[in-house]
């Protein structure tokens, strides 16, 4: 069984002492450091992009007419359609 809350919830921003609640802050610096864009890392080296290779397709590519014969192969599943 889970227990009701029964505490009052207060929006107020005092506690029960009457002394003012700080909200919590988040502090997050600000970035100073520098973007780079050059494609130059910091010793002078140039960075090289990444490569993604991918092969070309070479396999057939099926027409209608074989895609249909294909489905005509296929049993039904539905006999009374």
């Amino acid at each position: 069984e889970k227990l009701a809350y029964t505490e009052p919830v207060g929006t107020t921003g005092v506690d029960e002492n009457g002394n003012l609640i700080e909200p919590p802050v988040n502090d997050i610096p600000e970035y100073t450091e520098p973007v780079g864009t050059t494609g130059v890392d910091e010793n002078g080296n140039l960075i090289e992009p990444p490569v993604s290779d991918i092969p070309e397709y070479t396999e057939p590519i099926s027409t209608v007419s074989e895609v249909a014969s294909e489905r005509e192969e296929l049993p039904s599943l539905h006999t009374d359609i």
